[in-house]
């Protein structure tokens, strides 16, 4: 999951999970470290297949009839009593055309699921889906399958995790002392983390929760679904990622309000994979080069070597965007739009040929960039596509900017958009230490005059514990305080030898709710379960990084880039030294 603070993190050697509310805007803002490589492939979506190739002409064989399923969300978790929603979506593909049918199984007592009429689009089918629990319910984790069937194709299924919890104690004593009710003793509310998504080298080793400010304690739960109680009107979690000798701990400060507003924390969006397919590409000559983003994954290939492999996908429906470049010349001279392609392991995508119907011109576009580092700032024009503009983030060009001027960015044609689709623009300038940044979202490729934030300064010291911990307190520049939310960022990492550590701290602006940022590494180690191997050791040289990150969702829903003038903006200072 990159958002921001992943960009940032990655490329520099230290990845970040974010955190909400950020967590979901940036999870829409591009999941990969586009900044290191020409052409990157984030995000996901579900769509509809298309299958190359009808074997009458001794090309490739015949497709075999299938569908594919996915299911969003992938896990959830409800109170006994009540509802729980998700869809359920069904594509076709291989020339099958019938009717599809959607059940769940392996439901526990007291809960029952109820399937929808579908909505049909081309070849894809789309089913809402009802879980309905009984007060008597018995709280737990349950792992449910989604089933999609259809005669004459193989049925397929999916994982779904449900986490049933007890309604909250009718409490509302005010247990703090404070007068008010709302102090680190009132009214229960479940928080769950939901690690279903991820790989199983990034689940958790360890999960811990700050409730206001009481003693970090470790969540319930285990594998991918954890779970705690929030009384006050603050709080925080952590959780360690392994394996042991590089674990990375990240902490999370929010407010009450943006805790239970963006119920189940999904830790890694877009949900990961680890499906293959194979294919090749035509219309390249010796000096050219492709880059093939087909949901989070991608593969690269040179006329001299025209076979490429995508690692790394989910199994389901996405579109697929592939550009073509010149060593001489990197910016794209042509482009192929394969919407709604069905990811199955083993599968094959046949031929992208650039000189075939798929292929297409790229529209062009004007960037202007003012403000500090302008210019040495990197431009990178981005597109999103897919329901929702939750799905592929494909990188069509990174664009280097020397001296003033505008420069030409490539993106897709008008004429070749959908509902769901946008342009993401990015520039980032780093200058000696700072890095600054800021994102636009829009739909029609137009025009675009980019004023860059003004970069952070912040002051970073240690602070007593049983390992190192830092802090870091800077202004918040206002260009960032005017968005609908955002996040202060301390990072810490640390590489010794095979052993390497991060400790990363992210506390929402709302939490701060003040123009300064204070940031601190927080002492986890009387936490139950907490490890003092994870800690970083004082004395080997560390690099740290401070900043601010901040989303303006343009009117819409908060963390929904994908609307006109929606942006994103990031400053950042790095640091190292001896502690």
């Amino acid at each position: 999951m990159v958002r921001l603070t992943w960009i940032i993190g990655a490329r520099r050697g230290g990845a970040v999970p974010s955190s909400p509310p950020i967590r979901g805007f940036l999870a829409r803002a591009g999941g990969c470290s586009a900044l290191l490589l020409f052409l990157v492939a984030c995000g996901s979506d579900s769509g509809t297949p298309t299958v190359p190739g009808n074997g009458s002409d001794g090309g490739d064989p015949p497709p075999t009839p299938a569908i594919a399923l996915t299911v969003s969300p992938g896990s959830t978790s409800v109170e006994a009593g009540s509802a729980a929603s998700l869809t359920a979506t069904v594509s076709r593909s291989g020339g099958f055309t019938g009717s599809v049918a959607v059940q769940v199984q392996d439901l526990p007592s007291g809960v029952s699921a109820s399937v929808g009429d579908p909505s049909t689009s081309g070849t894809t089918s789309t089913f809402a889906v009802e879980l309905e629990t009984t007060a008597t319910a018995t709280p737990g984790e349950y792992q449910l399958t989604v089933q999609a069937s259809g005669s004459g194709v193989s049925a397929v299924t999916q994982p779904f995790a449900l986490a049933i919890t007890a309604p909250p104690p009718d409490d509302d004593d005010d247990d703090d002392g404070d007068g008010n009710g709302n102090g680190d003793g009132g009214t229960g509310a479940t928080v769950t983390l939901d690690f279903s998504g991820c790989l199983a080298d990034f689940l958790p080793l360890w999960v811990g929760y700050q409730n206001g400010s009481q003693a970090w304690d470790r969540a319930e739960g285990d594998g991918t679904v954890f779970t705690f109680t929030l009384t006050a009107e603050v709080g925080a979690y952590a959780w360690v990622m392994g394996p042991e000798n590089t674990a990375m701990t990240q902490i999370t400060y929010l407010t009450r309000a943006e805790l239970l507003d963006d119920q189940p924390v999904r830790v890694c969006v877009p949900p990961q994979g680890t499906a293959t397919m194979t294919g090749q590409v035509e219309g390249l000559d010796s000096s050219q080069f492709a880059g093939v983003t087909l949901g989070p994954g991608f593969g690269f290939v040179s006329g001299s070597s025209p076979e490429f492999q995508i690692t790394g996908m989910p199994e389901g429906t996405f579109d697929l965007v592939a550009s073509r470049a010149s060593s001489m010349d990197p910016r794209p001279d042509r482009f192929l739009l394969r919407r709604d392609v069905a990811v199955t392991d083993g599968g094959s995508l046949g031929t992208l040929d650039f000189g075939g119907a798929e292929s297409f011109d790229p529209a062009t576009a004007q960037v202007s960039v003012n403000g500090p580092g302008a210019d040495d700032a990197t431009v990178l024009m981005g597109y999103l596509s897919g329901a929702q503009c939750l799905g592929d983030n494909s990188a069509l060009a990174i664009l280097p900017r020397v001296g003033p001027g505008p420069v030409t960015a490539p993106g897709i044609p008008a004429d070749r958009q959908r509902e769901g689709d946008f342009h993401q623009l990015t520039v980032t300038s780093v200058v000696d230490d700072d890095e600054v940044a800021e994102v636009r979202f829009f739909r029609t490729l137009t025009d675009q005059s980019v004023t860059l934030p003004p970069p952070v300064e912040p002051v970073t010291t240690q602070v007593d514990g049983p390992y190192l911990r830092l802090s870091t307190t800077f202004p918040i520049p206002g260009e960032f305080l005017s968005g609908d939310a955002g996040v202060a960022i301390l990072t810490v990492n640390q590489h010794e030898g095979a052993m390497v550590r991060t400790m990363s701290t992210s506390v929402s602006l709302a939490r701060l709710g003040s123009a300064t940022a204070e940031v601190t590494i927080p002492d986890l180690s009387g936490a139950p379960g907490w490890s003092a191997a994870w800690g970083i050791p004082a004395g080997p040289e560390v690099q740290w990084f401070a900043g601010v990150s901040a989303i303006s969702s343009g009117g819409a829903a908060p963390g929904n880039v994908c609307v006109e003038g929606a942006w994103i903006r990031l400053a950042l200072q790095e640091g190292e030294g001896v502690w």
